[in-house]
């Protein structure tokens, strides 16, 4: 895996998105864990999921869906309103020529001061 140095998630683009992915890592215990998570938002250097299930920073994740193989480190799981949040921090090149079918990118001019 590639060397996971990501800078401050806020200074990413991100694109929004609603896609379902698998995602499979060892719990505390070893077990394999394999679980269906909402894919949030995505930038170059990787995803913010939703899932019915906390897992702990640092632990090593495979995702998969459709076109998409990868492996990632989780960043932070926080509890949100209805599911946990995962930010997944995943190795440089990791969307290759995934397209997942629903992403919509931001108007990022709106965000800049004129």
């Amino acid at each position: 895996m590639d060397q996971l140095e990501t800078p401050d998630r806020r200074h990413q683009p991100r694109n929004l998105c609603s896609e379902l992915v698998e995602v499979v890592f060892e719990d505390q215990q070893g077990n394999t864990v394999s679980t269906v998570a909402l894919v949030e938002d995505l930038s170059d250097q990787g995803l913010c999921v939703s899932s019915s299930l906390p897992v702990s920073p640092g632990r090593i994740v495979r995702i998969r869906a459709e076109g998409l193989e990868s492996r990632g480190v989780v960043r932070y799981c926080e509890l949100g309103e209805y599911s946990y949040l995962w930010g997944l921090e995943l190795a440089s090149g990791w969307r290759g020529e995934w397209q997942p079918h629903h992403e919509l990118a931001l108007d990022r001019s709106e965000e800049e001061p004129t």
